[in-house]
């Protein structure tokens, strides 16, 4: 996920019972194509899923994303 091109379009964290303060367990599953990617992690403690984070990440140049100097010229 560390590839400059792609953009985190949004990040949504569900949490499906109380989280406890104890070791936890993640699934990690990413799908895709050419403009959007898909990234969900899933939390887990003893088999029970506790939280989720389902996201989309799109492509910078689909959206034409600007760069620091040229949001800094803009505002």
């Amino acid at each position: 996920m560390e590839d400059p091109a792609w953009l985190l379009a949004r990040l949504t964290v569900e949490l499906l019972r109380p989280v406890p303060i104890a070791p936890l367990s993640f699934e990690l599953d990413v799908s895709g194509g050419k403009t959007v990617r898909r990234v969900t992690v899933s939390l887990w403690h003893e088999q029970k899923e506790v939280a989720g984070a389902p996201g989309g990440h799109p492509k910078c140049s689909t959206y034409g994303h600007p760069n620091c100097s040229t949001l800094a010229a803009v505002i």
